[in-house]
């Protein structure tokens, strides 16, 4: 009996022994995972601290230079002006970097609002925070609409050709960025962009360059280092917008970022006197580019070429009235031998 007491004793031990065993792994992996979290917080806000210091030296080296007496080019009022602009970037920025850590939160309130209004406001911007740029050109049609937040928006325009001119050679070298959009008459939809000639993103980095707080390693994007919460935020924004940022890029030849918006459609304006008097009937940019093939085979044909009679009386435009209407003044510009009010109507 006292043999079986003893051996019951020392397996009941042994089971607590395994227990407290199994506890104290348990308490070990928490205590890994909090120093790893801690470790993991200790990082994100030194990668925190280095973004703000980078992207927040970009408006305040142009506030420096603008508050300097007698500073060339700009009258007072106008270097107030690009001093409340730029102040006004680093509260944006500010706003970005919270707004990382609020994505789930991210209100964009949409409304009727000009891409190109907001790509020359971008321009306007990185010119000033710039001093060796490549050629930017703003492609986008000035009539364009879609329906997008405009400030926001315009925070991921500055954020696309921020980062185009910074991997971009000088305009005297050939470097050049520009806006671009293009519609699609058939969904409704634009996809609005910005493209460059620069030194290209290598494919392996397409991921990471979303990432927050991301350092890149700088002769991996062409010499310049990339330190920033730009393109995380811009990814928020877009996909707030219901859309996606879509990236191509080839190294040595240029980089591509673009989305889609709502596409929202002019109302076809009423013709002038003069244009009533020639019978004009101008296409909106979306009939356009529903129309782009017809046109383009016209444009081909030429005005004084048999062959133009033929192509129009067959030519298909859809069941719009307005189309027929001016699938009807082609034929009869034609007809008058009216070649200006002829080539009006398909440039």
């Amino acid at each position: 009996d006292t043999v079986k007491a003893q051996r019951d004793d020392l397996i009941e031990k042994t089971n607590e022994l395994e227990a407290l065993t199994e506890e104290l792994r348990q308490q070990g992996e928490v205590l890994a995972n909090t120093n790893a979290n801690l470790q993991n917080t200790q990082q994100l806000k030194d990668l925190m601290i280095s973004a703000v210091n980078h992207d927040l030296r970009n408006p305040l080296n142009p506030i420096l230079n603008f508050s300097k007496p007698n500073y060339p080019k700009y009258s007072d009022q106008e270097r107030l002006a690009l001093i409340h602009q730029q102040a006004n970037s680093m509260l944006f920025l500010i706003e970005d970097i919270m707004n990382v850590y609020r994505a789930d939160k991210l209100i964009v309130q949409p409304a009727p609002n000009s891409l190109h209004k907001v790509a020359t406001e971008a321009i306007q911007l990185i010119s000033l925070a710039k001093a060796v740029k490549p050629a930017i050109r703003n492609e986008i049609p000035a009539e364009l609409m879609a329906h997008f937040d405009h400030n926001y928006i315009k925070r991921v325009f500055e954020n696309f050709l921020s980062n185009a001119v910074k991997y971009t050679q000088s305009e005297e070298k050939g470097g050049w960025v520009r806006f671009f959009a293009e519609v699609k008459a058939d969904t409704q939809q634009v996809f609005v962009g910005v493209e460059d000639n620069g030194k290209g993103i290598p494919k392996d980095k397409f991921e990471e360059i979303f990432l927050p707080f991301v350092n890149l390693d700088g002769r991996s994007l062409g010499g310049a280092k990339a330190v920033g919460i730009g393109l995380t935020f811009c990814k928020n924004i877009v996909e707030a917008h219901g859309s996606k940022i879509e990236l191509e890029s080839e190294e040595g030849k240029g980089t591509k970022f673009y989305f889609v918006l709502p596409y929202i459609a002019p109302e076809p304006k009423a013709a002038t006197p003069e244009e009533a008097a020639l019978q004009i009937i101008r296409l909106t940019e979306a009939e356009k580019a529903e129309l782009s093939t017809q046109i383009a085979e016209i444009q081909q044909i030429g005005f004084n070429n048999a062959k133009l009679k033929r192509y129009l009386e067959h030519m298909e435009v859809g069941s719009s009235e307005r189309l027929q209407a001016w699938k009807e003044a082609l034929m009869k510009a034609r007809l008058r031998k009216d070649k200006e009010a002829f080539e009006e109507m398909i440039k």
